[in-house]
């Protein structure tokens, strides 16, 4: 893997298009990304990558990510996803990596960005007709407050809008609910996605 705690950006950029021309922008973003994230994640605790370092390593993530957004095919499916994150997170990439692999199953997505107050989103839900409304949590932001805002959403929101939590804060949160679905990993998240394509397909009329 490339040596990320020198911060070279171009050497991580022509690893990522290498990568993505061999292996492909879905292995990209299940196999290679998750363990560029949390590598970078642990050179930055334990000193070996500056402040710095780690947000252009962060940025340049971002851009590649958003880049991957325009690869794929208008959405055919008839299910609208929502991705946001809590007042609270600050963190993004994993929304990013979330709303590619849903655009390249097909799916139509509106991403609202980081920090969305819970009267926004479910502002959202009812104008833009979310079928799935969609949170990142980071393993650092599982308080009371969190737990909180998703029981009010729960409360809140359109009936029939369900509530993913992804990321690893959406494992150890203490919530329940019928219309409550942990999807932790991004295989999982694929998996989800696989599952409510086929549903979906089974559904639609015969020609």
């Amino acid at each position: 893997m490339v040596e990320l705690e020198r911060g070279d950006v171009e050497a991580l950029s022509r690893y990522l298009q290498y990568w993505q021309l061999r292996y492909g922008a879905q292995a990209l973003m299940i196999h290679l990304l998750p363990k560029l994230l949390k590598s970078i994640g642990d050179h930055w605790q334990v000193g070996s990558m500056k402040i710095h370092q780690e947000h252009l390593m962060t940025e340049l993530l971002q851009t590649h990510l958003r880049n991957l957004l325009t690869l794929w095919s208008a959405p055919s499916k008839p299910l609208r996803f929502l991705l946001t994150t809590l007042p609270e997170e600050k963190h993004g990439l994993g929304l990013l990596l979330s709303e590619n692999l849903m655009r390249m199953e097909g799916f139509s997505t509106i991403s609202l960005g980081l920090q969305t107050p819970v009267e926004s989103m479910v502002h959202a839900c009812r104008d833009h007709q979310i079928d799935i409304l969609c949170l990142s949590v980071s393993e650092a932001n599982t308080s009371s407050l969190t737990v909180s805002q998703v029981v009010m959403l729960d409360q809140k929101l359109p009936s029939h809008v369900r509530i993913w939590l992804g990321g690893e804060g959406a494992r150890r949160l203490p919530v329940q609910g019928d219309r409550i679905d942990r999807v932790i990993s991004l295989e999982g998240l694929l998996t989800s996605l696989q599952i409510l394509s086929a549903s979906l397909n089974e559904k639609a009329p015969t020609p």
